[in-house]
């Protein structure tokens, strides 16, 4: 029961720890208010807080020492960073509502997403991914608490539970739940339409015309970059580099706000800082499907975009400034 009660302590302190970091980088009076309003980045950087945090407290409440729970915090605010922006940036995809079809999507990809973090940190693959697809899919019975700590704590049961069913540990479970709850549901607090991304194809083909049009005028939504993919023949599109913001973190540079999820990773030019012409595509990197890290996060996105979007031509993206 002992190691029970710890894991829903932990998971209550990383969510103030990242709740806290994020009112004081946004400038919000709550914690919820902060979530909705954070960007990407704060969201990452509250997340390290918060995974530095939960590490330092597990390891001391579980008899570690100080060395080694301090040693447990910077792996926690390693894995924390990564677990904020990648529950942030799938909820940025369907936001926190929608069709019973469209929440088994997010549950499926924060369980992809799961996996691929549990493997990195040496854990096992099924109990990432079914921590990640419970805590997803039954958000709504943690939401119904009426209190923070509440809802925290019936997450964190839920995502700690289907954690030790998939054979991992339930500690870790619960972390992922309250990081989910808190990066994903949290702070999205406007609702896309049910035919978000369940019904890409059908919404694509309803609005073809209108979307390659769009599609020239040198700033690429998702809609218009699917189009394109679609029925452009693979012929190349111009885009106003002037328009994207991006963000590096160590070597992986990638483009920020909702244009990631056209642009995605990109490389920069050193020179002047423009981004290089890349290919837009639904193309698997790496030996391995699942390869660790961030390879295996686009993997898995790359592979889930695949089956919905159906065929296509890849075409080119020419950076302009």
């Amino acid at each position: 029961m002992k190691k029970y009660v710890i894991a829903v302590v932990v998971a209550v302190v990383a969510v103030y720890t990242g709740g806290a970091a994020l009112m004081a980088l946004t400038g919000a009076s709550s914690i919820t208010a902060a979530t909705a309003a954070a960007t990407l980045s704060q969201a990452m950087l509250a997340g390290a807080a918060a995974g530095f945090a939960a590490g330092v407290t597990g390891g001391l409440l579980t008899g570690a020492s100080l060395t080694e729970s301090l040693r447990m915090g910077a792996k926690g605010a390693f894995f924390g960073a990564v677990s904020a922006g990648v529950a942030n940036a799938i909820g940025g995809i369907w936001g926190a509502s929608g069709s019973l079809g469209a929440r088994a999507g997010r549950a499926v990809l924060h369980g992809l997403s799961r996996a691929v973090i549990a493997k990195a940190q040496g854990g096992r693959w099924s109990a990432g991914f079914w921590s990640g697809f419970a805590s997803s899919a039954l958000s709504p019975l943690a939401s119904s608490a009426s209190t923070l700590e509440g809802k925290v704590a019936l997450s964190a049961i839920v995502g700690g539970t289907a954690s030790e069913l998939g054979g991992g540990k339930f500690a870790n479970g619960a972390v992922t739940a309250a990081f989910v709850m808190m990066y994903n549901e949290w702070a999205h607090t406007t609702y896309p339409t049910k035919d978000k991304f369940l019904y890409v194809k059908d919404r694509i083909d309803l609005n073809k015309e209108a979307l390659l049009a769009g599609a020239k005028d040198g700033h690429l939504t998702l809609d218009e970059a699917i189009a394109w993919y679609r029925y452009g023949g693979g012929k190349s599109l111009t885009v106003d580099g002037n328009l994207l913001s991006t963000e590096c973190i160590g070597s992986h540079c990638f483009v920020t706000g909702s244009d990631y999820w056209v642009h995605g990773q990109v490389t920069i030019n050193p020179a002047n800082g423009h981004i290089y012409d890349q290919m837009f595509d639904f193309e698997m990197h790496g030996t391995n499907f699942f390869d660790d890290g961030w390879l295996g996060l686009r993997n898995a996105a790359t592979a889930y975009g695949k089956i919905v979007v159906e065929s296509g031509k890849p075409f080119e993206i020419e950076y302009r400034y």
